[in-house]
Parts: structure tokens; C-alpha cells; sequence
């Protein structure tokens, strides 16, 4: 029998090695004030620093507090919103606010759009995704045009370039999603 000839040593040094590789609370406490840290977060701690910021990420961490939540996943809060409202960077001074996009990109979406829509062959439901709660019948479109999607891509690289402050590589846009009001989001 193979199991009669297992090795439980290696097996347990194994494991150890894995669940030892997590740093112990007060050694993270440490690290997180030795980066200079601080909690509560100070106002200037915020990224972007702005009153609108702010009171997003202020009300995160209070609903954090507040959830009915096991440990685990009121850390996993904690983190999230540490990442989202201290260390992320955000595109506009509300997080992820939408921007305006070129009238020119506007206009060939609104094209491809109305095409897609007129032609029943164009268009196709999009598969189902944890995040979007509804029926089959309600499943947005997305609409494929990988030359479009392409082109878009390069269009908008300087308005991703100038937010992200670096060179950046375009690597990939998946299409035209159209989505219908009633989707629930969790």
C-alpha cells in the first residue's frame, strides 16, 4: 500500500512551511508602523487626498465596522478598503467616477451600438458572471468588433498614460457591453 510507506515527517515539515509563511499579527502591526502607517488613517493618508475621497472611504471603514461579519471577513473589509481608499491610486477625486471620453471614441461606441442593435447576427448574450445577479432574458449584450476594440484601445492610451504617469503597453479591450438597468450588482 502506498500509504503505509508515506513519510508523515516530510509531510509535516510541509505544511508547517506553508502555514508559518503568514506573518504573525504583531510582526504585521510592526511592518504596517514601520512604513509609517497609522490607524486610525490621518487625512493626508488618502489617496486621492480629497474631501470627496475622504467621506467614501471614511464610510467604508465604518460599514466594515459595523458589519455582522466573522472575523475572516471583516479583515478582508479592513483590507479591501485600506487598499481601495489609502494605497490605490483612483482615476477621478471620487475613486472610479466616470470620465468623460473623447467625443471621437463617443461617437464610433454610439455607431457600433446602434449597429449592433440592428442586426440580430451582431449581437450575442454575454455568459454569466458571479457579480451579475438576473435571468437569462435580462443577460446583457456584448457586442464583438476586435478591429474597433483595438483601435479604441490605442485611441484612449494617452488618457491612461496621463493618470497612471507612466508608458504604459495596451494589452487588451473586450467589446461593447450593453447592460440593462434592472442587473443587480453584489
Amino acid at each position: 500500500m502506498i500509504a503505509s510507506r508515506l513519510q508523515p515527517l516530510p509531510l509535516l515539515s510541509f505544511i508547517f512551511a506553508i502555514t508559518s509563511a503568514a506573518l504573525i499579527e504583531h510582526e504585521r502591526v510592526e511592518e504596517y508602523e514601520r512604513r509609517g502607517h497609522t490607524w486610525p488613517p490621518r487625512a493626508e493618508d488618502y489617496t486621492p487626498n480629497t474631501q470627496g475621497w475622504r467621506s467614501i472611504s471614511e464610510r467604508r471603514f465604518k460599514q466594515v465596522a459595523y458589519a455582522d461579519s466573522s472575523p475572516g471577513e471583516k479583515y478582508q473589509g479592513y483590507l479591501l478598503a485600506t487598499h481601495s481608499g489609502l494605497t490605490m491610486k483612483n482615476f477621478t477625486e471620487y475613486g472610479w467616477a466616470v470620465t468623460r471620453a473623447p467625443q471621437a471614441i463617443i461617437d464610433k461606441l454610439k455607431k457600433r451600438l446602434h449597429h449592433g442593435l440592428a442586426e440580430e447576427n451582431s449581437k450575442r448574450r454575454e455568459k454569466a458572471i458571479a457579480c451579475v445577479e438576473t435571468t437569462d432574458k435580462y443577460r446583457p449584450f456584448f457586442f464583438d468588433d476586435y478591429t474597433m476594440n483595438d483601435e479604441i484601445l490605442h485611441e484612449m492610451l494617452p488618457l491612461h498614460e496621463a493618470w497612471a504617469g507612466v508608458e504604459l503597453v495596451p494589452n487588451n479591450s473586450y467589446g461593447l457591453r450593453l447592460v440593462h438597468v434592472i442587473l443587480l450588482f453584489n
